[in-house]
């Protein structure tokens, strides 16, 4: 019950911030494709950077899911 109580304080810490990586990926994302249509950057270079940044967001998701199941499995525990 300890440990839960901990990863929920550090999740109730880190999800917004989380959250706000996310937010801004996703607009980095959409700047990525307005600058392809655009034909302001090579499509090498675009498509390079857009599957670094959608990998690293698929990552940013896995942690935020932790983050969240940590509240249910305190909740689970009480």
């Amino acid at each position: 019950t300890y440990a839960a109580y901990w990863r929920l304080a550090v999740a109730q810490i880190m999800l917004p911030q989380l959250n706000e990586l996310l937010d801004e990926s996703e607009t980095q994302l959409s700047n990525i494709d307005a600058l392809i249509k655009a034909g302001m950057i090579p499509l090498g270079d675009a498509y390079n950077s857009r599957s670094e940044l959608q990998d690293r967001r698929q990552r940013l998701l896995g942690m935020q899911q932790s983050l969240v199941l940590a509240g249910v499995e305190l909740k689970t525990l009480i």
